[in-house]
Formats: structure tokens, C-alpha cells, sequence
């Protein structure tokens, strides 16, 4: 009722019957309405359905589930604007990883120098989010890998090494990690 206040009039009231105004607002509802259903159709990097098969199947989720509320006008407002995010593909794994591992050493490159051998760290996170499990959490995935494989990775070494300041170190990956 209170979404249905917002997208008709533009506007909100509260319980004490004051309004916030939402008439020069961009509102972005997210959910994972149909996400169990697609991550059960995906089996590899090489078996995703294509844009237009996960579209299709979120937009039949989203509808189903309002209809199943009993609240088609909410689903009636939203109209066209049902943007599905797609599966992670290949194609912008690299890019996410750059981003992400380039956010986890910020700190420490404030402290010394600090260089990644990118082919092979990204073909080894390419590798492990071939696995329909990482692929299937999407972006998350990336992030949780970078977390334990090469920030753990990189405090046992830290740990055991001790390396004095200054020292630049170079973070790579061998052969099954």
C-alpha cells in the first residue's frame, strides 16, 4: 500500500501525517525473485542461457509473485521497468577482478610497493568461477575468492616471512590456485 502511495501520488505520509515527496525521485527496488530458479539452469561458464532466456524467465517471476500476493496494480505500475541483471560471463570476469583485487590492496600499497601478475591471477579466478557454485553467486563470488585465496593467501606469507618495509612484493598464482 505504501509503494502504491509513492509510484500513484508521488508522495508519502507517514503515521504522524507528514509527507515526504517523491516527485523528483528515481526509486530502485531490488529482489531476487526468480534467482533460485536460474541459478538451478546454470552448469558451467560454457552452458549459460543467453540474456534474452534469463530476462524472459525474471520477468515471469516477478509476475507470478505479485499475482500470488493478490497485488497485480503493484506489478501493473512497475510495467516495463523489470531490469533483470544477467549472469556473470566470462567476458567481465577480468574486469571485476582488476576492480576488486585493486580495492583489497589499496591499504597496503599506501606501505610498499605492491604488483600483481595479472595473467595469471586472472586465468586462476577464471578458473575457480568455472565451478557452477561460484558461478551461480555471480560478482560475490569473485570477491569471496580474492578475500581467501589472495588476501589469505598473502597474510600466511606476511606472517611467515616477515618481510622488513619497503620491500615490494609481487602477488601471482601457480598452477590450481
Amino acid at each position: 500500500d505504501k509503494l502504491l502511495q509513492v509510484l500513484d501520488a508521488g508522495r508519502l505520509t507517514d503515521g504522524r501525517g507528514q509527507d515526504a515527496n517523491f516527485g523528483e525521485s528515481i526509486l530502485i527496488f531490488t529482489s531476487n525473485i526468480g534467482s533460485d530458479q536460474l541459478y538451478g539452469r546454470i552448469h558451467g561458464v560454457n552452458d549459460l542461457p543467453e540474456f534474452e532466456e534469463v530476462e524472459a524467465l525474471y520477468q515471469r517471476s516477478v509476475k507470478a509473485h505479485f499475482l500470488a500476493l493478490g497485488r497485480p496494480e503493484l506489478l501493473g505500475r512497475l510495467g516495463k521497468g523489470i531490469i533483470p541483471f544477467d549472469v556473470l560471463r566470462e567476458s567481465s570476469m577480468d574486469d571485476i577482478s582488476r576492480k576488486e583485487l585493486d580495492l583489497s590492496l589499496a591499504a597496503l600499497r599506501r606501505e610498499r610497493p605492491v604488483e600483481v601478475d595479472w595473467p595469471p591471477v586472472l586465468s586462476a579466478i577464471r578458473s575457480a568461477m568455472s565451478e557452477p557454485d561460484n558461478l551461480a553467486l555471480g560478482g560475490r563470488a569473485i570477491v569471496s575468492l580474492i578475500r581467501q585465496q589472495i588476501e589469505g593467501g598473502l597474510a600466511d606469507w606476511w606472517l611467515e616471512h616477515e618481510p622488513p618495509a619497503g620491500v615490494g612484493l609481487t602477488i601471482s598464482a601457480t598452477a590450481g590456485g
